[in-house]
């Protein structure tokens, strides 16, 4: 891991960059969760239908940051 400028470890991404500090997101934290239990298509649709277009924009914009 390397180390950010206030001593900690900061992760280091796919593709060497490395993260300023963790982010939180309850959407990709859903995602990840049920990934492993339901299809891609009931997850979409469970996401579709209860997440607001803002909450999957700021995850997208998060994963593209990445």
């Amino acid at each position: 891991m390397a180390h950010n400028d206030s001593g900690g470890a900061a992760p280091i991404l796919p593709g060497g960059h490395i993260m300023d500090a963790p982010v939180h997101s309850k959407l990709l934290c859903f995602i990840m969760d049920r990934c492993k239990i339901l299809s891609l298509d009931d997850v979409v649709k469970i996401c579709g239908d209860f997440d607001k277009e803002e909450e999957v924009m700021s995850a997208k914009a998060l994963i593209e940051r990445a």
